[in-house]
């Protein structure tokens, strides 16, 4: 298989700290998100080697694909040692960015429309401020590339294992509000 894509945004959008955008920067990002979560999944699956499949339990999916992305970030590629911890690669950002886009999309699949995306604006003091999350959960919105990388990192420093997502999409999906 290919080189994992790198995770790049619109370049104008990379020149500036997300907190600095404006609201119609935020949403090009968000909007480009977007278009970009299909491709981005599907390349993720493949290359994990993960069948998504109808009838496949989307606990599963998330099992075998965080107990397969785990290996992949031990890995020179997506990982490397700075002085004396291990540290993402570029590509180490990127699957551990499209490990939470794949999050987002089964939480969304299976929301039945009662979760959304949007661009978080307020407080101006939330670590997500601009950047898109998903709302309508029972407490805090979701900004799942941050809380995926959050995770990878927890991976590499051997305090989490590749369960972590499969644990996250059960946390998640329980924060649903039901009918």
């Amino acid at each position: 298989m290919k080189e994992y894509p790198l995770f790049v945004p619109p370049l104008e959008l990379c020149q500036k700290n997300a907190r600095d955008w404006t609201l119609q920067e935020a949403r090009q990002y968000r909007d480009w998100l977007l278009a970009s979560i299909d491709e981005r999944v599907s390349f993720l699956l493949k290359f994990l080697n993960v069948p998504e499949t109808k009838n496949q339990d989307v606990e599963e999916i998330m099992s075998a694909a965080g107990k397969k992305a785990a290996q992949y970030l031990q890995q020179k590629e997506f990982s490397e040692c700075d002085t004396e911890k291990k540290k993402l690669t570029d590509r180490g950002y990127a699957l551990a960015a499209d490990m939470g886009l794949l999050l987002a999309k089964l939480l969304l699949k299976e929301s039945r429309h009662k979760i959304r995306w949007s661009v978080l604006r307020r407080p101006k003091s939330e670590i997500s401020y601009n950047l898109p999350v998903l709302e309508g959960f029972k407490l805090n919105p979701l900004e799942p590339i941050g809380g995926s990388i959050a995770e990878a990192y927890g991976i590499l420093r051997e305090r989490k294992d590749g369960n972590i997502w499969r644990d996250s999409y059960t946390y998640w999906l329980d924060q649903i509000p039901s009918d």
